[in-house]
């Protein structure tokens, strides 16, 4: 709706990680952005927008894909390596029962690469890994077990809205959100 309006704006998407996006808010780089956080910084307004489950996840090549899941016990399960995003260690890690992981990284993209080669395991949001387990490429591990909601955020600074751009991006922004969920 909002392209569909009159207006001299321009949207410019940047993808990074959550603490860079909430640093260019507060720097005033950036009027807003979307993350998925698990806590909150002092001078952002946080605004929330829908919640993603996470499931664990293992590739066709990791020794793990051809077993029923009734035959992957928790002793099992910690023996694995788990890949985490850099922000999420702490609730990844607990929600896999493991004391640390065994790599780190910022972007879901690389976190899904690296559970595709075979050698890791980790959470990945359902929507985002649904491609690979069509095509046969990721399973869930335990579904019941290992599962959690991130919940997503429209950040901005604290304050009054800047622009008035920026208020009707968000109200129809808004509207948009209040369709799609009770559709």
């Amino acid at each position: 709706r909002y392209n569909q309006r009159a207006n001299a704006t321009r949207l410019s998407l940047v993808q990074d990680d959550v603490s860079s996006l909430e640093r260019l808010v507060l720097g005033g780089q950036l009027d807003l952005a979307f993350v998925g956080a698990p806590r909150q910084l002092d001078g952002l307004q946080y605004t929330y927008l829908y919640d993603e489950w996470q499931m664990l996840y293992c590739a066709r090549s990791h020794p793990l894909f051809h077993r029923i899941d009734a035959e992957i016990g928790n002793d099992v399960l910690t023996q694995q390596r788990m890949v985490s995003r850099d922000l999420w260690t702490a609730i990844e890690t607990e929600k896999f029962l493991s004391k640390r992981a065994d790599s780190l990284i910022n972007h879901i993209t690389t976190k899904t690469e690296l559970i595709l080669t075979g050698t890791y395991i980790g959470f990945l949001p359902v929507d985002h890994a649904a491609s690979y387990v069509k095509a046969g490429q990721l399973r869930q591990i335990r579904p019941g077990d290992f599962s959690w909601a991130t919940t997503y955020y429209i950040v901005r600074k604290k304050g009054p809205v800047a622009s008035r751009q920026l208020q009707i991006f968000l109200r129809d922004l808004s509207s948009a959100m209040k369709k799609s969920i009770s559709a």
